[in-house]
């Protein structure tokens, strides 16, 4: 008895495996099959290495690491994480304040803030250089303030403001020149009110 082939017949259809073809087919998936078990999946999955290969392969160390204790929460870091989310009452705004200091005058600019609320800031002037006191004082009481930031022949700054304390907090800014100099400041975050004083 001779075995059929799978050449293709005159129409051009493929002719059907003969059964010693199937047969021959699924020894050879069947044999695949084992040595990947044996070689990879009982190593790596059951730490059963019979052959060395999944040593050779670093496969065994996977089922090392699975039957490891799980990793506790660090308890320190989740208390950190209360330290900087924090609800606010206030909502979040953005502004743009323009001041224009006369030549050999200051202005001052201040936002109303809650101790721990933070406010992101941009301010640039129109070329001319500045001096600066960036600070802030506690509700009514404007002679005892407290310095956050100073500078002299300043044309930029940013950053981000947490502030410290309840009360008024901001920038006074003074022009030493002879001509007018423009500031213009962009706020954001989480604060009552920002305006000139």
């Amino acid at each position: 008895m001779s075995e059929s082939t799978t050449a293709p017949t005159a129409s051009g259809a493929q002719a059907i495996p003969s059964h010693a073809q199937l047969i021959k087919a699924m020894a050879i998936a069947l044999s695949v099959a084992g040595v990947l078990l044996v070689t990879t999946i009982m190593p790596a999955e059951y730490g059963i290495d019979p052959t060395g290969a999944g040593r050779l392969m670093g496969l065994t160390g996977i089922s090392e690491a699975s039957t490891e204790a799980p990793v506790a929460l660090d308890t320190g870091a989740a208390s950190g994480l209360a330290q900087v989310l924090t609800n606010v009452s206030s909502p979040y705004q953005t502004d743009i304040t323009t001041v224009t200091l006369p030549p050999g005058q200051g202005l001052e600019v201040k936002a109303v803030m809650e101790a721990g609320q933070v406010m992101t800031f941009a301010w640039v002037t129109d070329g001319g250089a500045v001096s600066l006191d960036m600070h802030g004082e506690p509700p009514g009481d404007g002679s005892n303030f407290t310095s956050h930031r100073k500078g002299q022949n300043e044309t930029a700054a940013q950053g981000i403001f947490v502030a410290p304390f309840a009360g008024t907090h901001g920038w006074w800014w003074a022009n030493k020149t002879k001509a007018p100099i423009t500031v213009t400041l962009q706020t954001s975050g989480f604060y009552t009110s920002i305006g000139k004083r």
